[in-house]
């Protein structure tokens, strides 16, 4: 016997055909018995709540999450959360902020919404003002290396106030996250067109650098930026996400016989590793002037980038490597590995490491796109500072 699916509430309900001949009048006398048939339904549909319109999914941490309905009050931990909020058209919803974030286009009213943390600590989280607040759902990012701290985070404060732990750094469920953000939110659609966007990019240069060998991938060795500009430090074989970002780009890392996620690096094992590409990973913090979209003097930015590209060169830790010696040497600025602009980087990335493959990449126009089509800023890429150098 044929089925309509009818939903009303919190309940699905199965109506058979013959039942909707019913309550159209062939099998009552009246239409008065069948309004109170009718009434009687919507009744029940509206006090019997059911599971059929909740929210469930897996997070990070693998936990097992069901929300009754989207979020209306959110916080989070980590700016790329706020960026990846700010994609699916959820900043109105934010009611709690992670205290780095500083950018008014990319934040509108960042500086009217409370932060839960420091502008240099962010998984410490203020978890008194969490519960003044009480946001629907708290959304934290899943730090491999703050990986107690996020638990603290989820025992803390979950389940009164439902903590959700997500991933925007690993490229390889970067989707998915996003995918389960839509749902969070209730902006599904927006969460897909971003995921669609996502793969469009990162999918065929996967694709192509996956034909590689492993003899043919470079190594590649990342100076991440540490808490001082001076600190040696990487990402070793615990920072997935970055291992992930060089596998899709056709490298691989020099640093994956470390097992931390990030860590200090001390000079004799620089001088006894040799690495085919150099990352300089620069955190803007330290040269406002010539990094990210609040500087304003191009022609400075570059060649304050040239400045600090022969500093890497020439110091004594990384000067007889391969990578210098063939001048494969590149800034970064932090945003690009932290965030979901990896989008821009990956391209870079391949292009850098693969210029015979991906020489007709452009992710300067990538870039822009970002900005304009996701984020809304009003930034030209031509009239700002630095991301990469050279390019």
């Amino acid at each position: 016997m044929s089925e309509t699916k009818k939903s009303s509430g919190n309940i699905v309900h199965y109506l058979k055909k013959n039942d909707i001949q019913y309550f159209g009048g062939s099998m009552i006398a009246d239409r008065k018995h069948a309004l109170i048939v009718l009434l009687f339904i919507s009744l029940f549909l509206v006090v019997i709540p059911a599971s059929g319109d909740s929210i469930s999914f897996t997070d990070a941490l693998g936990r097992e999450i069901t929300l009754d309905k989207p979020a209306e009050r959110i916080g989070f931990q980590f700016y790329g959360v706020g960026e990846a909020l700010k994609i699916v058209g959820a900043w109105d919803k934010v009611v709690a902020r992670d205290g780095y974030i500083s950018d008014e286009q990319f934040y509108p009213g960042f500086e009217n919404i409370p932060a839960i943390n420091p502008e240099s600590g962010e998984m410490d989280l203020d978890y008194e003002k969490i519960v003044e607040i009480h946001p629907d759902v708290m959304v934290i990012q899943n730090e491999e290396w703050y990986a107690d701290k996020v638990k603290e985070a989820v025992e803390t404060l979950d389940p009164e106030i439902k903590v959700v732990v997500l991933d925007f750094v690993n490229p390889n469920t970067m989707a998915e996250n996003f995918i389960k953000l839509g749902q969070i939110t209730g902006n599904n659609q927006k969460a897909q067109e971003f995921a669609d966007y996502y793969a469009g990019i990162v999918s065929p240069i996967q694709k192509k650098a996956g034909q590689l060998s492993e003899s043919e991938k470079p190594s590649v060795l990342i100076k991440a930026a540490g808490y001082s500009a001076d600190q040696l430090c990487t990402y070793g074989s615990g920072m997935a996400g970055w291992e992930n970002i060089l596998a899709i780009s056709g490298g691989k890392n020099a640093a994956h016989d470390l097992s931390f996620g990030f860590g200090d690096i001390d000079p004799e094992w620089l001088m006894s590793n040799d690495y085919d590409v150099l990352i300089d990973e620069i955190w803007n913090i330290y040269y406002p002037e010539s990094f990210e979209y609040q500087a304003s003097d191009p022609q400075n930015a570059r060649a304050k980038g040239e400045e600090l590209r022969n500093q890497i060169m020439s110091q004594e830790e990384f000067s007889g490597s391969t990578a210098v010696k063939n001048g494969d040497v590149y800034l970064v600025d932090h945003a690009l590995f932290g965030t979901i602009r990896q989008v821009v980087l990956i391209p870079y990335l391949a292009k850098w490491l693969h210029p015979e493959m991906f020489g007709e990449l452009n992710p300067e126009a990538i870039h822009q796109e970002y900005l304009d089509r996701f984020i809304g800023a009003d930034y030209n890429l031509k009239d700002v500072g630095l991301f990469v150098y050279p390019e």
